[in-house]
């Protein structure tokens, strides 16, 4: 039992079984063994955007390829689940590309691989080299595109961060908040006044840390990693770590109302009738818009902030060719692709040639993922249309010379929060207000911290952190 850990058991209840539901649950346990803890999940599985589905020998994941093994809290919760043993870690080069519109070129951010990529033309490279003269905002927050084009231009701007916001995080430049998408950056001008020098310093601090820490130390960490029968392995394997600590789960629990009890509990409300159930905490990992649909005290200025929160619709489309129909120009594993290309995609990616398993042996497993804040209108086609715009983009970035033997459709209405400029002041003043109307509820997840399976993690542990300090002001 960790130390100054209250004798009183807790009722704690996690609303929401994806990656910040199952983080928040297991973090729980750990920081307050004696207390109560129950999962509650509106579907009949675990993992939200997370899962596999296997159809006709292929493993076509829901969400994300793979886990940043690499990031802290992921790292750190893997190996306290003692899962690492489960999954499949990816040894290639990491060869990731740009679609420019004629070619794949190299994805790179450093000036060395812009330049020989040819990415950038000679005025707009000479500005991006004029980065470190540039002065420091004053703006607390703003939009992706306003940060780049005024610290690196505009030709840095278009070229690698518009593909790489849309590709990554489903998002539009100029509407994303620089602060809650790009925190490392956004922090780093704020410190050094420049992307350049914070980068420097970061890396030199980097490397004195390893030095300190002992070259030899540990083996490596590789950069990512997937469950070998498919990510959906690695959501069940955390669940069953989840519940050896003593975690209840229960699945297909749909909650009505989310309200405080005459005694001042937070007190749940479920679709089967059961009666309602009162809580010490509850940690709503569940997105903002559906918080407020079940967030009974009403206020409004909570409210608006929960239900500002939009999300961007994502389609998957999943294709696999021969193998020896593929053509080997691109040996990479994946590419983004620029918005001003007009293909009408957010990336590209080949699952096959980062994890074993994924499809046949004599075949090659594509995915292209279209959609996001870039085109909404993903949203109204139908699979038919999809398929199209697939198989097109497949055929100009890869050229295969025979046709795709077999394609699938995922859906996602909701995929990805967009954090829009003002987003981090917003919640800030949310999260106060909530405090002190509702201070048994504890927010947490992408829709408050950005898309990524990292950032739900850690938005997990933050939460269990935020609960047992709350627990012993009151001891």
């Amino acid at each position: 039992m960790p130390e100054n850990c209250p004798i009183i058991p807790q009722r704690i209840a996690v609303l929401g079984g994806g990656m910040t539901g199952l983080s928040a649950a297991f973090w729980l346990s750990r920081l307050m063994p004696n207390a109560s803890v129950t999962l509650y999940e509106k579907q009949d599985r675990l993992g939200g955007l997370v899962g596999t589905r296997t159809l006709r020998g292929r493993l076509l994941e829901t969400g994300p390829l793979a886990f940043p093994s690499a990031a802290p809290a992921t790292r750190e919760l893997i190996e306290a689940c003692g899962i690492g043993g489960r999954c499949e870690t990816f040894e290639g080069p990491g060869n990731l590309g740009l679609w420019v519109g004629r070619r794949i070129v190299p994805f790179s951010r450093t000036v060395a691989g812009i330049l020989k990529a040819r990415l950038l033309s000679p005025s707009n490279l000479l500005r991006l080299l004029a980065e470190p003269f540039i002065s420091k905002g004053s703006r607390a927050d703003e939009s992706v595109a306003e940060f780049f084009r005024r610290r690196t231009g505009p030709g840095f701007m278009e070229s690698i961060m518009e593909p790489m916001s849309a590709g990554i995080l489903a998002g539009d430049p100029d509407r994303m908040s620089m602060a809650a998408n790009f925190p490392m950056l956004h922090s780093l001008e704020r410190r050094w006044g420049s992307l350049a020098r914070g980068l420097w310093e970061r890396r030199r601090s980097d490397a004195a840390r390893k030095v300190r820490a002992g070259s030899g130390q540990g083996a490596r960490v590789p950069g990512m990693m997937a469950g070998a029968a498919g990510n959906q392995a690695i959501v069940d394997a955390l669940a069953e770590a989840v519940q050896w600590a003593g975690v209840r789960i229960r699945l297909s629990a749909e909650v009505l109302v989310l309200r405080r009890s005459a005694s001042g509990d937070p007190e749940l409300e479920f679709a089967e009738g059961s009666g309602p159930e009162a809580f010490d905490f509850i940690v709503a990992c569940i997105p903002p818009g559906r918080l407020a649909a079940i967030y009974s005290p009403r206020h409004r200025g909570i409210l608006s902030f929960l239900e500002g929160v939009p999300y961007a619709p994502i389609a998957l489309g999943y294709l696999s060719y021969r193998k020896r129909d593929m053509s080997r120009s691109f040996a990479g594993e994946g590419c983004l692709v620029q918005g001003r290309t007009g293909l009408g995609i957010l990336s590209l990616f080949l699952p096959s040639r980062m994890f074993t398993g994924r499809c046949p042996e004599s075949e090659e497993l594509v995915r292209v993922m279209a959609g996001g804040a870039r085109s909404r209108a993903v949203e109204a086609m139908e699979d038919a249309e999809v398929r199209e715009l697939s198989i097109g983009a497949v055929e100009r970035i890869l050229t295969p010379r025979g046709a795709a033997l077999d394609f699938t459709c995922i859906r996602h209405r909701e995929a990805l929060p967009q954090l829009d400029t003002g987003h981090p002041e917003a919640l800030a003043a949310a999260k106060a207000r909530l405090e002190s109307e509702f201070p048994g509820l504890v927010l947490a997840g992408t829709g408050y911290a950005g898309a990524g399976i990292e950032n739900a993690v850690r938005e997990g542990k933050q939460a269990a952190q935020e609960v047992a300090k709350r627990i012993l002001r009151h001891a």
